[in-house]
């Protein structure tokens, strides 16, 4: 399990990744791939170019949600920030949290002939 604390205007706010992330990122999304999504949003900010916001909220909502399961809708809890919600201040810490959590040092097992 990691958790992640980031200060976002002035509120210091915990996000988690574990094993059960994207199953909890499906049930809040429609049944949305996490790791699909991930995955594209990967390469778009590679590219520098983000087509939607909208899959970055989620990613962020779900992992603040799976810390602190008494967080309002995503609605209400980015409405709940007075200064706005920096999105991509928030994504660019976020980025290599998540991608150290969704690694192994371990190579995938090979096919034997």
């Amino acid at each position: 399990m990691a958790v992640k604390t980031i200060n976002i205007n002035g509120t210091d706010v915990k996000f988690k990744v574990t094993g059960v992330t994207p199953v909890l990122y499906m049930s809040q999304n429609g049944g949305k791939d996490f790791l699909a999504d991930f995955t594209k949003l990967e390469k778009e900010i590679q590219s520098g170019e983000i087509y939607s916001t909208m899959p970055i909220y989620q990613i962020i909502y779900c992992l603040a949600k799976q810390a602190n399961k008494d967080i309002d809708d995503m609605q209400e809890w980015l409405d709940s920030f007075e200064d706005g919600f920096p999105i991509y201040d928030v994504l660019t810490e976020l980025m290599p949290f998540i991608q150290m959590n969704l690694t192994s040092g371990k190579k995938p097992p090979t096919k034997k002939k």
